[in-house]
């Protein structure tokens, strides 16, 4: 793994400037921008630079809040992608509309349009994710919708998932369910977590299974623990294990692939993320190398 992950800004922060730019190594050790980020006003602007130094866009969106109360929220995004010289894609239109009840439970709907060449709209994707609260328990239930080449809509995907909180803990356990070949709606994806919430600290382990074949096998897990420092800084400690290769279990169960370390630090007005990964030597599961660092983000202005 040889790339930061940016963390997109939500668009719906108004009145508040947030830039975020970054880098990784490449193979051969050389510092590559990444893709920059600015957001404001509910616009937010994605920029690349080459190696030339030419800065190109890679994606513009607009967001407008409609409708914002304490029962109704809907948020109309347009947004607009870029190719690698900078030329104008399709353009794509986001409705999210949401009603929220006493209780807590929410109805989410969100309608996604796409152009085509000729700049003609029409509906990609339709998607509802409805929640239920019980007390300490959320419940959610959703479920995606595409057009057919009958013209037709059908849903497409299914979506269930129960996650309990308490002040010191978190539990999630979620299944996406996918048709087979004989169109029956089986699970293709489980994923369960727990988190333990202490003072200035936080583990998570976070365990994600897919179908395979037919059967559900382990693809990944994370454990994760998160400390924050006397100084005001965060350390988050990754250990990453998987299958020694895609579909096929280990016979000795999953194996190490990786630890990151991504230290953030507040340094004036600038929020700064370092990654840093190491991986088992080849011949010895157990024996780690030093952390190299990979990767680099500095963040200005609202940054979570």
């Amino acid at each position: 793994m040889r790339v930061l992950a940016l963390i997109l800004i939500p668009l719906a922060l108004f009145g508040q400037k947030t830039d975020q730019a970054g880098y990784m190594y490449d193979l051969n050790g050389r510092r590559v921008p990444v893709p920059a980020t600015s957001s404001s006003n509910g616009n937010s602007v994605q920029e690349i630079q080459d190696i030339n130094g030419r800065v190109s866009p890679i994606e513009k969106a607009e967001e407008k809040v409609l409708v914002d109360t304490k029962t109704e929220r809907v948020v109309e995004r347009t947004i607009r992608r870029y190719d690698r010289n900078g030329n104008p894609g399709p353009l794509e239109k986001v409705r999210i509309e949401e009603n929220k009840a006493a209780d807590g439970s929410s109805t989410v709907q969100t309608t996604i349009l796409r152009a085509d060449l000729n700049g003609h709209l029409s509906l990609f994707e339709k998607s509802t994710e409805q929640t239920q609260v019980s007390g300490n328990t959320q419940t959610i239930s959703a479920e995606v919708m595409r057009p057919t080449l009958n013209g037709s809509v059908e849903v497409v995907e299914k979506k269930t998932a129960q996650i309990q909180k308490t002040p010191t803990s978190v539990s999630e356990d979620s299944v996406i369910l996918r048709k087979d070949a004989n169109g029956r709606f089986v699970p293709a994806v489980h994923e369960v977590a727990q988190k333990t919430i202490e003072p200035g600290k936080t583990s998570e382990n976070r365990t994600k299974y897919s179908n395979t074949n037919g059967a559900m096998e382990l693809e990944r897990q994370t454990i994760t623990q998160t400390q924050k420092l006397p100084d005001g800084s965060e350390v988050q400690d990754v250990t990453v294990y998987g299958n020694s290769s895609p579909g096929r279990a280990s016979a000795t169960g999953p194996q190490m692939r990786e630890q990151q370390q991504i230290v953030r630090q507040k340094v004036g007005d600038e929020t700064r993320e370092t990654l840093s990964i190491r991986r088992p030597a080849l011949g010895d599961q157990k024996e780690l190398g030093a952390f190299v660092k990979v990767g680099e983000k500095v963040c200005t202005g609202k940054c979570e």
